[in-house]
């Protein structure tokens, strides 16, 4: 899954992180001694690196991070979200560079991205044109592209294609800006033929407008992101058959100027 960020707080509540240590916190409830280090060894696993993770400063391997989960003993739809969790978080991921801003520009980037896990599909430039909706020549441009950043590559039999760079990529610094806007453009446009084609059962397009106190920003931007989390979790949870390529904008931005720009 692709993700990209513009005006972004480090949030933990529903984090992996955050479960543990109230996991542990609770176990010093019934048991003051009751330490990391005791806890490490129960479930074999190295003390420092667990002790890191606790404090930020390391990532879990993908086979601590199953230990982890199957040691809490959640239920499945909470560890997909939480696997999500860990995958979308913003310290896990790298900024992009200048060359590699020009391959989020458009919408049919990360669709490329995507497509690929499809059922059926085929690594044919028609193929996939037919499949997006466009024409087999903005496919091919887009091609080149992502082989040129190192996004995508061929396998060996150069029957199919391997996404290298996934979910890695965030904005949050102000000069992307204007590639915002471009980004913007390009998803509206291709929202606009969704909607011209009458794929109404098909797709979801709501909005609210409401009028809110701006100290509470950070709290919905935390309520966002964790949606986010539970939405993907849903809708990539391992065992479903992938069919299309479907992409979930949510904005929230102001329609009225603060009386600190006015003035």
């Amino acid at each position: 899954m692709e993700n990209s960020t513009f005006g972004y707080e480090n949030y933990f509540d529903s984090s992996l992180r955050e479960k543990l240590k109230n996991y542990l916190i609770e176990r010093k409830k019934k048991n003051p001694s009751y330490s990391l280090r005791a806890l490490a060894k129960k479930w074999d696993i190295n003390h420092t690196s667990l002790s890191q993770f606790l404090n930020g400063k390391r990532k879990l391997s993908p086979a601590i991070f199953q230990k982890i989960v199957s040691n809490l003993d959640l239920e499945e739809e909470e560890k997909q979200i939480l696997k999500k969790t860990e995958q979308l978080n913003i310290n896990n991921y790298r900024s992009i560079n200048e060359v590699e801003s020009s391959v989020i520009s458009d919408w049919i980037f990360c669709a490329i991205l995507e497509l690929v896990k499809v059922e059926g599909f085929q690594y044919n430039t028609l193929w996939m044109a037919q499949k997006l909706g466009v024409d087999e020549a903005k496919v091919s441009s887009a091609m080149t592209q992502l082989k040129s950043v190192g996004w995508i590559k061929e396998d060996p039999n150069k029957n199919t294609i391997q996404v290298i760079e996934e979910n890695t990529s965030t904005i949050g610094k102000q000069e992307y800006a204007s590639l915002i806007l471009q980004c913007l453009g390009t998803q509206a446009d291709k929202q606009k033929d969704s909607i011209l084609l009458g794929n109404y059962t098909e797709c979801s397009h709501t909005g609210i407008t409401f009028a809110i106190n701006p100290d509470d920003l950070p709290l919905a931007r935390q309520t966002i992101y964790e949606f986010l989390h539970k939405m993907s979790a849903l809708l990539e949870r391992s065992g479903t058959p992938k069919k299309e390529v479907y992409r979930l904008n949510v904005s929230l931005f102001p329609l009225t100027q603060s009386d600190k720009s006015i003035s």
